[in-house]
């Protein structure tokens, strides 16, 4: 775990955070990086980025809603893994 700032703004493309983090460098199989930050695309908001590529996820903390945060947080994880690793059985149920 490490707390360091890689998003200069919530409009911040993923592709520039894949080069801030480089998660090659990294010796962990997948990399998630979750933020405070609200993430967009345009007007529309961004919950998760995946690289299956990179095998790296950007989680937007604040736009997985108020209630229940460690919940959906973690449900989004597990899907952006299942997404990453091209697994979809470890999807999360619901």
């Amino acid at each position: 775990m490490r707390s360091e700032p890689y998003l200069s703004d919530e409009q911040t493309a993923f592709a520039d955070v894949i080069d801030t983090v480089e998660p090659s460098s990294e010796s962990e199989d997948v990399v998630v990086y979750l933020t405070d930050l609200p993430r967009r695309e345009d007007t529309l908001p961004v919950v998760a980025d995946v690289s299956t590529e990179h095998l790296f996820a950007l989680i937007s903390v604040a736009a997985v809603g108020g209630v229940r945060i460690d919940d959906r947080v973690r449900a989004v994880a597990e899907l952006a893994l299942a997404c990453a690793l091209g697994e979809p059985q470890l999807a999360p149920a619901r």
